[in-house]
């Protein structure tokens, strides 16, 4: 994944926090293979399948990017891993499949934003494509 930013900022007094976001390269099996074909609408569901392999690449980069703080005391910290998806939804939008996640007092939580389609057709993959991630950072 290709690292598009890292920024930290102080929220409120003494609270400084710290957001990192990903881009997945067009080659990067590991996003891509989370997709079906494209169904003749064109969307693509997630798959049903073991997301071992993604949520240990997020967990390596999160790992890396949380030992490289340094002296940097950020309160929370959030990754943004934006995947090549992009599906329509009913009103005409535009949305990217992206992983969100946050890291406050150890504690991690994941949230993925997704079509009205994605929802609708692979809510059940979705979550535990959530669970892989956060069992993998536990």
């Amino acid at each position: 994944m290709k690292k598009l930013g890292d920024e930290s900022y102080d929220y409120r007094e003494g609270d400084l926090r710290r957001t990192i976001w990903y881009q997945a390269e067009e080659d990067e099996r590991e996003f891509d293979e989370i997709f079906g074909e494209p169904d003749p609408y064109g969307g693509r569901q997630v798959l049903d399948k073991d997301f071992t392999e993604i949520a240990e690449k997020i967990k390596g980069l999160v790992q890396t990017d949380l030992s490289a703080q340094n002296d940097l005391k950020a309160s929370e910290t959030q990754w943004v891993f934006y995947s090549s998806l992009i599906n329509g939804d009913a009103v005409g939008d535009k949305v990217r499949f992206t992983i969100l996640l946050r890291e406050k007092a150890g504690k991690f939580d994941c949230t993925i934003n997704m079509s009205d389609y994605i929802f609708a057709s692979s809510f059940e993959q979705v979550e535990k494509l959530k669970q892989a991630i956060l069992q993998e950072l536990l």
